[in-house]
C-alpha cells in the first residue's frame, strides 16, 4: 500500500507573505514538516504563481490576487510535497509567464505538477511506489473574467467545463487504463459553504463511475463532507491549508491519511488542524479532535446514500440544509467582506448565485 497524504488550499501572499517575511526564511516548512511523518506522496493544491516575472491581472481586486516569492517553491520542497495541483481559480494571477515560471521553479525542486494543460489536454502525473503506480488528475470548474485557462497552444490549468465535460471523462477513462489507483482533484462549488451543490454530488459520481478511485475537493474553503460512492471517496473540500482569511469556517482544517491500493483508497486517518490569524496551520490537542471531526460526521451524514441513486431523488432535506448553511454563512461574513474590497452588490450578487444553485432542483 502507498501512504497519500492530502491537505486543502494554500497561498503565500497577504498576511502569509507578511509572517514569512517577520520570520526566517525557512521558518514554515520546520513547523509544518513534522505533521507528514510516514508518507509516500503529500499533494495539496497551490493557490499562488510562484514567479520573479509577470504583472498582475488588470482590473481583478489586488486582494484576491497573489504571487509568491521563488523561494516559496524550495519551502514547499522542504515541507516534503510530491505532487501540487495548480487547477484553480489564481495560478493565473500574474498571467501566462508567471504560470509558466511556477511550472519551472516546482520542477527544479522535484514537486510533480498535475493540472497543467495545453489543446484540452492535460499532462497526467504518474508515481510508481512499492510496485503500485498512481495516477493524479487536476481540474477546475470555476468561470469569470479574471480566471485563466489552458487554450488552443496555450499551457495553462486544465478546466472541466459543463458543455465539454465528456472530453475530461475519456481522460479520466484513459489514465485509469495505465495506472492502478487514480485520484482526481476537483477545484469546484461556491466559498465558505459546508455542503457541496447538488451539481458537484452529481459530478463526483460520473467521475466516480469513470474510473477515478478518489476525489480530492478544493476552493470552498471550508471542510465539507465526505461521501462513499460505489465504494469510492469523495473529499468535496479539504478547506484550507496555508491562507489567511478572516472567516470562522476557514480557520479549520483537516490532514487527510489514505492507503492507496490497485483500484482500492482507504481512509487511515484523519487529522484536523486550526489555522491562525497569519494563515499558518498546527495541529489541534488531542482533546480537541473528536470535535473537528464530529463537525465532518454532521458535514457527512446528509451525503449518506447506500443505494447510490442521485441525492436529490432521495433527500431534499439535504438541499434545505445546504440553503441554511448557506444563508447563515454569508451572514456571518458580509461585514467581514466589505475591507476586502467585495461591495455589498457583489456580494449580493455571490449570495444570489448560490442560493440560486441549491434551489433550482428543490421542486
Amino acid at each position: 500500500m502507498i501512504r497519500l497524504v492530502a491537505v486543502g488550499d494554500m497561498m503565500f501572499s497577504r498576511e502569509v507573505k507578511k509572517y514569512i517575511e517577520r520570520h526566517e526564511r525557512y521558518f514554515i516548512s520546520k513547523k509544518i514538516k513534522p505533521f507528514f511523518g510516514g508518507k509516500d506522496i503529500l499533494f495539496g493544491n497551490l493557490e499562488t504563481p510562484i514567479s520573479d516575472v509577470g504583472k498582475p491581472l488588470s482590473g481583478k481586486n489586488p486582494h484576491i490576487t497573489f504571487c509568491a516569492p521563488e523561494f516559496i517553491s524550495h519551502e514547499l520542497h522542504r515541507i516534503g510535497f510530491d505532487v501540487l495541483s495548480i487547477a484553480n481559480n489564481h495560478v493565473f494571477d500574474y498571467g501566462a509567464k508567471a504560470f509558466s515560471k511556477t511550472h519551472i521553479n516546482l520542477k527544479k525542486h522535484s514537486i510533480r505538477v498535475s493540472g497543467n494543460s495545453i489543446n484540452n489536454r492535460q499532462f497526467p502525473v504518474k508515481i510508481k511506489k512499492h510496485n503500485i503506480t498512481v495516477g493524479f488528475l487536476s481540474y477546475s470548474y470555476l468561470f469569470g473574467p479574471h480566471i485563466g485557462y489552458a487554450g488552443k497552444g496555450i499551457e495553462g490549468p486544465a478546466k472541466f467545463i459543463k458543455k465539454g465535460r465528456e472530453k475530461s471523462i475519456t481522460e479520466i477513462n484513459e489514465l485509469k487504463d495505465k495506472v492502478d489507483c487514480l485520484i482526481v482533484s476537483m477545484h469546484w462549488g461556491h466559498e465558505h459553504v459546508h455542503y457541496p451543490t447538488i451539481e458537484m454530488i452529481e459530478m463526483s459520481h460520473q467521475i466516480i463511475e469513470s474510473g477515478a478511485d478518489c476525489i480530492l475537493g478544493h476552493h470552498p474553503h471550508f471542510v465539507q463532507g465526505i461521501e462513499t460512492y460505489n465504494n469510492k471517496l469523495i473529499f468535496y473540500s479539504l478547506g484550507n491549508f496555508i491562507f489567511s482569511e478572516p472567516y470562522k469556517g476557514s480557520r479549520w482544517t483537516v490532514i487527510v491519511h489514505l492507503a492507496l491500493g490497485k483500484n482500492q483508497v482507504e481512509i487511515v486517518d484523519i487529522v484536523p488542524c486550526t489555522i491562525n490569524e497569519n494563515g499558518i496551520p498546527d495541529l489541534v490537542k488531542e482533546s480537541d479532535k473528536i470535535k473537528y471531526l464530529k463537525k465532518i460526521d454532521l458535514y457527512s451524514k446528509h451525503l449518506l446514500n447506500k443505494k447510490h441513486q442521485k441525492i436529490i431523488d432521495v433527500s431534499k432535506d439535504y438541499v434545505k440544509y445546504a440553503i441554511r448553511s448557506a444563508i447563515y454563512s454569508r451572514h456571518q461574513n458580509f461585514f467581514k467582506m466589505l475591507p476586502l474590497g467585495i461591495g455589498i452588490k457583489n456580494q449580493i450578487a455571490i449570495y444570489n448565485a448560490v442560493i440560486k444553485d441549491y434551489c433550482k432542483r428543490l421542486r
